[in-house]
């Protein structure tokens, strides 16, 4: 199991019903692995400066998940997506993993796609993860008699990367 910080955070696109089941995944997580120190984000402004204020670089780069999917947002056939391997390569170059090492959690409203494949929900990458949430946008509520089901759903996504982050599944 890593050592490092979580840090879990999405785009304004990911509506509050989603942000609410990743944030009680990454609870659930946390309890079983208390060793692990989680921070989630949301869809809000992520990085600070040392009074606390909201961190203001050049365009706010780096600073939300906004900022991550504008940066990686491709058109293909199917229209508006996020190429994964951009947002990867973007988690990877983020300045703060220079000073404060971490594990980076992303999730997109948009379709995750990694250019010339199909839709993928989930991309990991060493210590990074870009997931989507894409496949649950347009399911109605009666659709999904369940609502315990899309709970799940949601949580799985994350623990899936979480689980690959980690060494605990292939």
């Amino acid at each position: 199991m890593r050592k490092l910080p979580v840090y879990l955070f999405c785009d304004s696109g990911v509506d509050d019903f989603q942000q609410m089941c990743l944030y009680r995944g990454l609870d659930e997580w946390n309890r079983l692995f208390p060793e692990m120190q989680v921070s989630y984000f949301g869809s809000r402004q992520m990085w600070k400066n040392e009074n606390g204020r909201e961190a203001l670089t050049e365009r706010n780069e780096y600073s939300s998940g906004d900022w991550f999917t504008e940066k990686s947002t491709v058109i293909d056939d199917e229209g508006v997506a996020v190429d994964a391997e951009v947002a990867l390569e973007l988690l990877e170059a983020e300045p703060w993993q220079w000073t404060d090492t971490h594990i980076d959690l992303f999730v997109t409203s948009r379709r995750l796609i990694i250019p010339k494949h199909s839709f993928y929900p989930v991309v990991v990458r060493d210590r990074h993860a870009v997931q989507s949430v894409y496949q649950f946008n347009n399911i109605p509520d009666k659709l999904d008699v369940d609502l315990g089901k899309r709970v799940w759903r949601i949580k799985g996504l994350l623990w899936h990367a979480l689980g690959h982050i980690n060494g605990l599944t292939d």
